[in-house]
């Protein structure tokens, strides 16, 4: 269950000192206890909530995790990838080639669906076929 902690209340020492009191907690899917700190309670408390929906609902990132590229995570994924029929995991370097193309340098976390929404946009522009274009986003989610 996520919680905010009142860090001046905790360490008494920290009392009328600038810098962030609040402290989000909440547990991950792993069952390790995580935090993130915030200079006000309501910020604190939003965070928390988010935290615990996405965990809930299976969505939960990884803050530390989200700041590697979409390349990397591309590459660790692939890897992980090779057990499937080789024609199959060559369909999915040809996918990822363009999406690493795309997004490679964006972090995991930043990416926004306005962004891929934008990038379909653009596929759809080149002509490409629909079921390709889904391929892609299928790939890519």
């Amino acid at each position: 269950m996520a919680r905010v902690k009142d860090l001046w209340a905790a360490y008494p020492e920290r009392r009328g000192r600038r810098g962030k009191r609040w402290l989000a907690v909440w547990i991950d899917p792993t069952g390790r206890e995580r935090s993130r700190a915030f200079a006000k309670k309501a910020e604190a408390e939003q965070y928390a909530s988010k935290m615990e929906i996405d965990v809930a609902r299976g969505a939960y990132i990884d803050p530390q995790k989200a700041r590697i590229t979409v390349a990397e995570w591309c590459e660790t994924w692939i890897d992980g990838y090779a057990a499937h029929r080789v024609s199959t995991v060559r369909q999915a370097q040809v996918h990822i080639r363009r999406i690493v193309a795309e997004f490679g340098l964006h972090p995991l976390g930043s990416l926004r669906p306005s962004q891929i929404r934008s990038w379909i946009a653009r596929l759809q522009e080149e002509g490409l076929e629909d079921s390709y274009i889904y391929a892609l986003h299928a790939r890519l989610a």
